[in-house]
C-alpha cells in the first residue's frame, strides 16, 4: 500500500512538471510567433534570437566579470541588509522602546521610491558603491518585519518551560526560536532576493558603474540593441532564481543541523529546609477570582495531591508558586529550586525525545538513562511529533524529573496514560524529589 502511495505522488510530480513545461514552451512559441509578426529587430526579437546573442556573451570574459561584479555588490547588499534588518528585529523584540524608535525609519524604507535613494547615494559618494546600498535599503525592512513578526509569534508556552527549567539562552534560541523563525526567514528571502537584484542592476543602470550587468544594460540601450536587452534580462532572472534557490538550501542545512545542548543551569541544591509558604493570596482573570485569600503551607518531604474542583486555582496555584504568575495580593516564599510537569507537554515538536532531555542535562547519557524508565529505546530518538499523547507525556514527565530541582510541581500528569504508565510515572516523581516536596494537581490517582 505504500509503495503504491509512493508510486501515485511520483507520478503526479512528473505530471505537474511535464505541464510546467509545456505552458512554458506555449509561451516561448507565442512570443517566437510575435516577433515574427512584428519583423523589427528593435521593437521585439524572438526567443531563438535572444538564446543565440546570449551564447555568443557566454564566450566573453567581460561577461562573466561584469556578472561577478554585480553580484559581489549585490550579494554583500543583500547580506548586509538581512543581517542588520536580524540583529535591530531582535533588539526591538527585547526592548519596546527601540521598536518605537526604528518604527519611522522602517516606514521610511519601505514606502521611499528606490529611485529617490539612488539619487541621494549618487550625490553623496557616487557610483561604487551604490547597487550594495540600494539593496541594504530594500532587503532590510524585509528582513526586520519578518523576523520581529517570527520572534513574537514563538510559542509563549514553550518560552514559559524554558523559563521555569532555566534552559540557557543559545539552547532556547536552537531549539525554540529557530523553528518558529522558519517560515518568516523563509519569506523573507524569497520576497527580498528578487528585489534585491531588480533594484541593484536599476541602481547599475543609473550609475554605470563599470564592468556590471547595469553597464552593459545601458549600452545595449543607447545601441538599441533589443537583442542584448533580452539577453542580460534573461541572464537578470536566472541568477536570481538560482541564488534564491540557493540561500534557500542553505537556510534549509541550517535549520536542520543537529546543534549539540548546552544543558540548563544548575544550582546544586543547598536548602537544607526545603518549603513553600503562601499567606493571604489573591489572583484573579479578567476581575474574576480564582485564588481569594489562600493561605497554605508545604514542607520538606511530603507529597501533596491537589484534587479540587475544576476552575478552583490549582494550575493557577502552581503557576504560582513558580514563578509565570504573579499574585495581586499577599505573599508566597519558596525556599527550594522548582521543575514542573505543566499540564500541556510544551516539547520541542520537531526535535526526538532525547534532545528536548539534553536541553536539561546537556548529556545525552543522562537524558537516554532517565528516557528509559518511560519509554521504549526505539521511540527516544523519534521526533516527538511522531510520539503518541501518552508517550509525550512520559517524556515531559521525565524531563521535569531531571531537572536540577527539590520542588516539583505536576499538573495533570496523568493525562492520556493508562494505569501501568501512571503507575512509572508516579514512582519516577517521587523518587526524584525524595527528600523534597511533590506537588501533584489532578483529579486521578495512582
Amino acid at each position: 500500500m505504500e509503495n503504491k502511495h509512493k508510486i501515485f505522488c511520483k507520478y503526479q510530480f512528473t505530471k505537474f512538471r511535464i505541464k510546467y513545461v509545456l505552458i512554458i514552451l506555449g509561451w516561448l512559441i507565442i512570443w517566437e510567433i510575435l516577433s515574427r509578426a512584428v519583423d523589427n529587430s528593435i521593437l521585439l526579437v524572438g526567443p531563438v534570437q535572444v538564446l543565440a546573442n546570449l551564447t555568443e556573451k557566454w564566450q566573453s570574459a567581460d561577461f562573466w566579470m561584469s556578472i561577478l561584479m554585480s553580484f559581489e555588490k549585490i550579494g554583500f547588499g543583500f547580506l548586509a541588509g538581512a543581517i542588520f534588518g536580524i540583529i535591530l528585529a531582535v533588539l526591538s523584540y527585547k526592548i519596546a522602546l527601540a521598536e518605537e524608535i526604528l518604527r519611522f525609519p522602517v516606514a521610511f524604507f519601505k514606502a521611499a521610491p528606490v529611485a529617490s535613494f539612488v539619487v541621494l547615494f549618487l550625490i553623496w559618494y557616487g557610483s561604487r558603491f551604490l547597487a550594495a546600498s540600494i539593496c541594504i535599503c530594500v532587503v532590510f525592512p524585509q528582513f526586520y518585519v519578518s523576523v520581529l513578526q517570527g520572534l513574537r509569534g514563538t510559542d509563549k508556552k514553550l518560552l514559559e518551560m524554558a523559563e521555569v527549567f532555566k534552559i540557557h539562552s543559545i539552547d532556547k534560541y536552537h531549539y525554540i526560536y529557530r523553528p518558529g523563525l522558519v517560515p518568516y526567514i523563509k519569506g523573507a528571502i524569497k520576497i527580498s532576493t528578487g528585489m534585491a537584484w531588480k533594484s541593484g542592476v536599476a541602481a547599475e543602470v543609473i550609475g554605470v558603474p563599470e564592468y556590471s550587468i547595469g553597464e552593459r544594460l545601458y549600452m545595449s540601450k543607447v545601441h538599441l540593441d533589443t537583442t542584448g536587452v533580452l539577453a542580460w534580462t534573461l541572464t537578470i532572472i536566472v541568477i536570481s532564481m538560482v541564488t534564491e534557490k540557493l540561500l534557500l538550501w542553505l537556510y534549509e542545512v541550517y535549520v536542520k543541523y543537529p546543534f549539540g545542548c548546552i544543558g540548563a543551569k544548575l544550582y546544586g541544591i543547598q536548602e537544607t529546609d526545603t518549603a513553600i509558604r503562601l499567606n493571604n493570596i489573591y489572583k484573579s482573570f479578567e476581575a474574576i477570582p480564582v485564588l481569594e485569600n489562600y493561605s497554605g503551607t508545604f514542607k520538606q518531604g511530603e507529597e501533596y495531591l491537589l484534587d479540587w474542583k475544576s476552575g478552583l486555582g490549582k494550575t493557577t496555584l502552581l503557576r504560582l508558586i513558580a514563578g509565570i504568575e504573579k499574585a495581586e495580593a499577599g505573599n508566597i516564599s519558596v525556599n527550594g529550586k522548582i521543575s514542573m510537569v505543566f499540564q500541556e507537554n510544551r516539547l520541542c515538536e520537531d526535535y526526538s525525545a532525547i534532545s528536548n532531555l539534553e536541553l536539561i542535562s546537556g548529556n545525552k547519557k543522562t537524558a537516554k538513562n532517565i528516557l528509559l524508565k518511560v519509554l521504549d529505546k526505539k521511540d527516544i530518538y523519534k521526533p516527538v511529533r511522531e510520539l503518541s499523547g501518552g508517550q509525550k507525556r512520559r517524556v515531559a514527565i521525565a524531563r521535569a524529573c531531571l531537572a536540577d530541582g527539590n520542588i516539583l510541581l505536576a499538573d495533570e500528569p496523568y493525562n492520556g496514560l493508562d494505569e501501568e504508565n501512571r503507575q512509572r510515572v508516579y514512582n519516577l516523581m517521587k523518587e526524584r524529589v525524595a527528600d523534597g516536596i511533590l506537588i501533584i494537581a489532578s483529579h486521578t490517582t495512582v
